[in-house]
């Protein structure tokens, strides 16, 4: 029945939902992601980024079907064999099995049975991808805010320096930790946290969904490179260089962990890449005497302690008095000043 297609049970996002058939309501848990993995593919459900999964790895007809967190063994591998008129059959990894549904109405089970070569064990895979167009990023400073909420961006967890040191997103405080050095490396680019020096790294460069993202030494792997692609409204998608998966938010919230996840388009996986102009325009200063105020608070002046004409007298703030020793001459040394 062309009508009925494959269907996590319910929307379920939980290890062990069931597989079954329904009539296509076009949502996320009747859509799966082929990906390939070793001489085999995994058929991962895109609203819960689980893989179809015998369960048990039993090999005895009439195993169910169900999704389970990516793990890439035998039992989440499938090959595929001409059925003809379009159609394939779904051998498992596990042995000589097929999937098959149970019966021909919405709600019929999917297991696994020894071939048959009926209806019930072909199917036909309809390509539903979408094409991402790759935009390039100029060089420089960001903070990468979240889609789902631009108030949180990348963070390197605690401000930490060290290898291994997590990623996840924070409302923005202007920290170091939170502001990146965008580069270009051959095709693709390194993100390099600016308070470490430090590049975003998949971990144990596995390309399983759900791995995490952290930082690490930059070495110009490819768990260290992403690629960017225009999501609309000035977002973009961030693409590992190891594989057809994207930088991902697991949710929207301060502390929120962040990993890579097969494609789903949803706001999780967008981010908006904003510019920090971390460059000033030199200017000329006519010599003479000045009272330096600052910014923050202009009855404030550069201040020498207690007007003291010593060696390694303090320079400090304080309020404006008037006095000599919150004057200073600015005089042309070559290329710089002496205040």
């Amino acid at each position: 029945n062309s009508e009925l297609v494959l269907d996590i049970s319910g929307g379920n996002a939980n290890d062990g939902a069931n597989l079954d058939v329904q009539t296509n309501s076009y949502k996320l848990n009747q859509k799966f992601i082929l990906s390939k993995l070793g001489e085999a593919y995994t058929i991962s459900a895109v609203h819960s980024q689980k893989s179809l999964d015998v369960d048990g790895w039993s090999t005895n007809p009439g195993t169910n079907v169900q999704q389970w967190s990516c793990n890439g063994g035998d039992a989440q591998k499938w090959r595929f064999y001409d059925a003809g008129d379009g159609y394939v059959y779904v051998k498992t990894e596990l042995g000589n099995m097929y999937l098959t549904v149970d019966g021909s109405s919405a709600g019929a089970n999917v297991n696994i049975q020894y071939f048959t070569g009926s209806d019930n064990q072909k199917f036909k895979f309809d390509n539903i991808s979408e094409e991402k167009k790759e935009v390039t990023v100029e060089e420089g400073m960001y903070t990468i805010a979240s889609a789902g909420n631009e108030g949180f961006v990348l963070d390197v967890a605690g401000g930490s320096d060290l290898n291994g040191t997590n990623v996840d997103i924070q409302i923005n405080n202007g920290g170091l930790n939170q502001r990146f050095n965008i580069g270009k490396n051959g095709e693709a680019f390194l993100i390099t946290a600016v308070h470490s020096g430090k590049s975003l790294d998949v971990d144990g460069w596995f390309t399983i969904p759900g791995t995490n993202v952290q930082q690490w030494e930059t070495n110009g792997g490819d768990a260290q490179k992403w690629r960017f692609y225009d999501a609309g409204d000035g977002y973009v998608y961030i693409k590992t260089e190891l594989g057809d998966l994207y930088l991902t938010c697991d949710r929207i919230g301060s502390g929120c962990n962040v990993n890579i996840q097969y494609y789903n388009g949803s706001a999780n996986q967008k981010f908006k890449l904003n510019k920090i102009n971390d460059k000033v325009d030199e200017v000329v200063i006519e010599e003479g005497t000045y009272v330096l105020t600052s910014a923050a608070d202009n009855t404030l002046a550069f201040d020498i302690s207690e007007g003291s004409g010593e060696n390694g007298a303090n320079l400090g703030l304080a309020n404006n008095s008037g006095l000599l020793n919150q004057r200073f001459k600015i005089a042309k040394n070559e290329q710089t000043y002496i205040i």
